[in-house]
């Protein structure tokens, strides 16, 4: 890297206000609606639930822990979230840090941010007709040209610009109106 290089930003700061612009509409969008936001631990004693994702390992030694224990950072916040689900805390969301020690590339980065939510007795259309809503107001917010955006990927299902009028679920898909 040149030393002209080094010091500056990996975003422009226009792109930086269009993000923190994004950020924001998600978080009204869900607060609106009475999803608790929630910010988990981002390093475990336990590694990642999904057996074909690559943790990043760390060491921490400290008080009481002199011979050093074992930290992972954290794929996703899934296994901490549903640990607030089963304890009853109702539908929760999180815009946090993950980390994935596999593939870097121009799609891809091993530290970003993930949206994860959860909103117990809903099922797939509630939760896609919900996200169509969310997605489509920070399009607006971000003024059509934010972030090189091709498709969101979600467990489920993926969304792709021709929202609301189609959805991809794998194989599957279906028109809505």
């Amino acid at each position: 890297m040149s030393e002209t290089a080094s010091w500056q930003p990996s975003a422009s700061i226009p792109n930086l206000l269009k993000r923190a612009a994004i950020m924001a509409e998600i978080r009204r969008f869900f607060a609106d609606r009475g999803v608790l936001e929630v910010e988990t631990p981002c390093m475990s004693q336990a590694t990642v639930t999904d057996i074909h994702l690559v943790p990043f390992e760390t060491r921490f030694v400290g008080p009481g822990h002199s011979q050093g224990m074992n930290l992972w950072l954290m794929t996703s916040p899934e296994y901490h979230m549903k640990r607030l689900l089963v304890a009853g805390c109702g539908p929760v969301f999180q815009l946090c840090r993950s980390f994935r020690n596999e593939e870097m590339g121009r799609y891809h980065n091993p530290e970003f941010t993930m949206l994860e939510w959860y909103r117990p007795h809903y099922d797939m259309y509630r939760l896609m007709n919900g996200w169509t809503i969310s997605y489509n107001r920070c399009w607006t917010a971000r003024q059509q040209k934010a972030f090189l955006i091709n498709k969101l990927s979600c467990v489920i299902w993926k969304l792709t610009h021709s929202l609301p009028t189609k959805r991809n679920c794998g194989k599957w898909q279906r028109n809505w109106i």
